[in-house]
């Protein structure tokens, strides 16, 4: 039934199609819902922009390209980010230099998908303990500094006193930063439950409080002694470090410590193999490299292997004050006196490196470097040149008896008498290797027609049956010597070249003896001419002559 026209059977005006209305065809009701509606519809579309804005920048962060090259969407690998961190933690936790360079390349790994706070923390403290153990250990690579300097600057403090740390160790009167130099380090760093950062806690004080050092180092020591990292610096016999080491095999350090040991006593295998599983873990340990030198130079007479060695220390450390020597000297026993002395020169230069050394090491090397240097002149003739160096190497080693035999000859060759007797008797003093020195002394003492000629040609004939005797117990000790039988052989076979040798040099000595004896008139000489003899006859078998 239609009512009036437009008016439907309700009462109310017709709809308009939707098209047709407008804000104001609305009720007061349906204009505040509509007003809601849209204000809801732009809190969604700002919702959304603002997640598609942090998975932009995570992309940017974890992935290091721009997110606008990607159509999909990439997800942070967590699981991996979180394992690399904890394979660093464990290897960390072993406190030595290699498990922290191992820890630093799982944490840089780490690094590249996320750079937290706590990641950088870790990273800087693992490469201010890289850093400071290779300064120990004369290791000279830019590696870790160049990781260190990559994580800079830093601001909070802790992290900036560890990279003053990392800057300052093992230098000359180190300072802080003004700012830094006020706080207290335990204010920083956690010297009760950690042993890492009390270990950092200690060289801290021994770069920039050195008074306060030992105190300190005493009561951490017993606080963290069961830990790996202060085994460093701990005292420990050589059964415990080889019972430590099974456990702990990556531990180099040690294993060069160890090595050292074991060739003071003469046990060349065992020092061998201790250096040798030190390169294998630290390539770049230059300071291994050259103790291998050494154990082949003076442990298996081998010169040439010893030369292999020290070249090889030298291509990681040019500049190797030690290894410079070794070379020198090698070229030395060669008869290659300039290249030697070329050797030598190269390492007076290099005056950077001796800070590195304690000052006694510096005084031998420097003291050692003049002397042979001394030496290669004078069997060059250069007679000038030799007592220029060695009278410049008597300053460095005063106690060491060659430099006074070198100094009594080239005296004794230009017939300065007194200098010469006076150097001879200071080389005497020094060691009972020089046995030439009594010999020349009871020369001068007849041509001064003293009365010590006699008694200086005896000390002379017991000097060179000692070295003798020396000689051939090294001979017999071969066999108990822990190294290879082929290497037992070879090696017995350059000691006895060396008595053979002392046996053609002593025995001409011996014989000039004999020859001036019966023209000086001594109390026992008869008795003295039978002992002289039957040392003549001893070092005439050794050569191999005939009586």
């Amino acid at each position: 039934m239609r009512g009036k026209k437009g008016v439907s059977k309700s009462g109310s005006a017709p709809r308009s199609s939707p098209a047709q209305r407008t804000l104001k065809d609305w009720s007061p009701h349906g204009t505040i819902w509509l007003q809601q509606t849209l204000i809801d519809r732009r809190r969604e579309t700002m919702t959304q922009n603002r997640s598609a804005f942090l998975s932009f920048s995570l992309a940017l962060l974890v992935l290091g390209i721009p997110a606008c090259t990607r159509k999909a969407q990439v997800r942070f690998p967590v699981e991996q980010y979180q394992a690399l961190v904890q394979e660093g933690d464990n290897v960390f936790q072993k406190g030595h230099l290699w498990a922290w360079r191992e820890a630093d390349r799982r944490y840089e790994k780490a690094w590249a998908m996320a750079q937290s706070d706590e990641l950088l923390e870790q990273r800087v403290l693992c490469l201010t303990l890289q850093i400071t153990r290779e300064r120990d250990e004369l290791i000279f690579g830019s590696e870790a500094r160049r990781r260190l300097e990559q994580l800079s600057p830093v601001t909070r403090p802790k992290l900036r006193l560890l990279l003053a740390l990392a800057d300052a160790y093992g230098q000359p009167k180190a300072s802080l930063p003004a700012d830094l130099s006020s706080l207290p380090f335990d204010t920083l760093l956690d010297t009760q439950s950690s042993p890492a950062e009390s270990y950092i806690y200690l060289l801290c004080l021994k770069t920039f409080h050195p008074e306060k050092y030992q105190e300190a180092e005493v009561a951490l020591l017993e606080r963290h002694k069961q830990s790996n990292i202060f085994r460093y610096s701990a005292p420990m016999e050589d059964e415990e470090i080889d019972h430590f080491l099974q456990l702990e095999s990556e531990f180099a350090e040690l294993r060069v410590f160890r090595g050292h040991s074991c060739f003071q006593k003469t046990e060349l295998a065992k020092a061998r193999e201790q250096f040798e599983k030190t390169v294998e873990l630290l390539p770049d340990h230059a300071e291994a490299v050259n103790a291998l030198g050494d154990v082949y130079l003076f442990g298996f007479r081998d010169s040439a292997k010893a030369l292999e060695q020290y070249e090889a220390a030298l291509k990681i450390d040019a500049n190797n004050i030690k290894s410079l020597f070794g070379k020198a000297l090698v070229l030395h026993y060669f008869g290659q006196y300039a290249e030697s002395t070329r050797f030598l020169d190269i390492l007076l230069s290099e005056k950077q490196k001796w800070d590195h050394l304690s000052d006694r090491q510096a005084q031998y090397y420097q003291g050692h470097a003049y002397y042979y240097k001394a030496y290669n002149a004078y069997l060059s003739e250069n007679h000038s040149e030799a007592r220029k160096w060695i009278d410049t190497a008597k300053g460095y080693v005063p106690n060491f008896g060659g430099v006074y035999y070198l100094s009594g000859l080239l005296y004794y060759r230009l017939r300065e008498m007194e200098p010469a007797a006076s150097d001879f008797l200071q080389a005497l003093e020094e060691g009972r290797e020089y046995c030439d020195a009594p010999y020349y002394l009871g020369l001068i003492d007849r041509l001064r027609k003293g009365e010590q000629t006699s008694a200086y040609f005896l000390a002379c004939g017991d000097c060179y049956r000692s070295n003798l005797l020396e000689a051939r117990k090294r001979v017999e000790g071969i066999p108990t010597m822990d190294i290879s039988e082929p290497e037992k052989l070879i090696l017995k076979g350059k000691l006895e070249k060396d008595i053979l040798d002392l046996g053609q040099t002593a025995g001409k000595i011996l014989n000039d003896i004999l020859r001036i004896l019966p023209e000086i008139e001594f109390e026992g000489k008869e008795l003295q001419t039978q002992l002289l003899t039957e040392v003549f006859q001893e070092l005439q078998a050794a050569a191999g002559s005939p009586d």
